[in-house]
Parts: structure tokens; C-alpha cells; sequence
């Protein structure tokens, strides 16, 4: 293992490629997972709906990250959150995520003050 790596309980490990780029693997799994995210606090904020939420009728909490507005919602949780199952390595980048495709997604973490949060994207 490499100087910045960790194991999960699963089985995962996680190895610091560099500053903000990850590589997540299982022995038993084929296949590597990139992680990558600068870390950088964003603000949670109560969003309009208009264009693509105009489905909604109300005011709801939002991150912007990479382009896209992410409803804060809709996200599904990891580890002590809830019960959606994902891979444990999830939880070590962030306590929620959603799925831009089969391959690939965004990882957020929800702080507690309930105004920042911390994006990761991922593709395997």
C-alpha cells in the first residue's frame, strides 16, 4: 500500500494518487474507482425551482457543483445516514451521493451547521 492508503471494513482500499485524487480497489472486484475534488467547502442554499425543477412548486436546498444543481432531497444517503447500501468507501468522501450514470456520480458531504458541503466526483 502506498504512503497515503486505508483499508475499509469491506475491503476497499483507498490510495492517495495526489493532492485530491483517489483511487478506490477491492481484491475480489475487477475494475478501479477514481475519486477526485479540490475539498473545498461549498454553500447549501434554498433554490427556486425553475428549468429543470419546475416540477416543484416549493423552495428547496441546493448545491451547485461542477455546473449542475444538485437537490439536496434527492440525494441518497451512506453509512449512518440511511440505508441505500452503497460501498463502504463512499462514507469516507461523504455522507450522501447520486448517481450521473451506472458509471459514474457525485459524492457530497452535508455538514452539520446545515449550510456547507463538500462535492467529490467518481467514475470507475
Amino acid at each position: 500500500m502506498g504512503k497515503y492508503a486505508r483499508t475499509t471494513p469491506q475491503g476497499y482500499t483507498i490510495v492517495r494518487v495526489k493532492p485530491g485524487n483517489y483511487m478506490v480497489s477491492h481484491p475480489e472486484k475487477p475494475g478501479v474507482v477514481q475519486v477526485w475534488g479540490n475539498g473545498h467547502s461549498k454553500d447549501v442554499y434554498y433554490h427556486v425551482p425553475e428549468g429543470d425543477f419546475d416540477y416543484r412548486d416549493d423552495d428547496f436546498e441546493a448545491v451547485d457543483y461542477r455546473g449542475c444543481t444538485y437537490d439536496v432531497g434527492e440525494l441518497l444517503y451512506t453509512g449512518s445516514w440511511g440505508g441505500d447500501n452503497p460501498p463502504d468507501w463512499m462514507a469516507v468522501f461523504g455522507n450522501c451521493y447520486m448517481n450521473d450514470s451506472f458509471f459514474s456520480g457525485v459524492i457530497i458531504r452535508l455538514e452539520d451547521n446545515g449550510f456547507d458541503a463538500t462535492c467529490w466526483t467518481f467514475c470507475s
